[in-house]
């Protein structure tokens, strides 16, 4: 199904991806709690990632919500990703694992025939606001079906 999401799309150094992308999630949670919208949440956040040029990462931070809400500014703004077929694949542990698992997911695509495009997608099921453990994360890590 289509999603709605409150989103950002910000670049990134390569050695400031993983701050940027958890920068931009507390920044849209306060907007949401700000908005008093918390509860239009309906998903996993997740986060897509669009081409790496001269090392930097092109990346949209991305939280499902329910309908519209006035939440929009500074960047931040609500769209429609359309549904699509996705290969996946679940990440158990910390997020340097998925650094590590683009490349085996790419290679194993490629080995069978399949066409690599971007975005890829990273759907943070358990994360640092569910557990302090990063042995316990779980991410479903998502390449577009071609």
């Amino acid at each position: 199904r289509d999603r709605l999401v409150l989103c950002v799309r910000k670049k990134a150094k390569e050695d400031q991806v993983w701050p940027r992308i958890s920068h931009e999630f507390l920044n849209l949670m306060f907007r949401l709690k700000e908005k008093k919208c918390s509860e239009k949440i309906s998903g996993h956040p997740f986060t897509l990632r669009y081409e790496v040029k001269d090392k930097f990462h092109d990346i949209e931070t991305c939280i499902p919500i329910s309908e519209k809400i006035p939440a929009e500014g500074e960047g931040i703004i609500i769209r429609t990703i359309p549904k699509h077929k996705v290969y996946s694949t679940i990440v158990l542990g910390g997020y340097s694992k998925l650094e590590s698992t683009f490349p085996k997911m790419e290679k194993y695509l490629q080995s069978n025939g399949h066409k690599l495009s971007l975005p890829t997608c990273e759907v943070y099921i358990v994360g640092p606001h569910e557990s302090q453990d990063p042995d316990e994360y779980k991410t479903d890590l998502r390449y577009p079906a071609d």
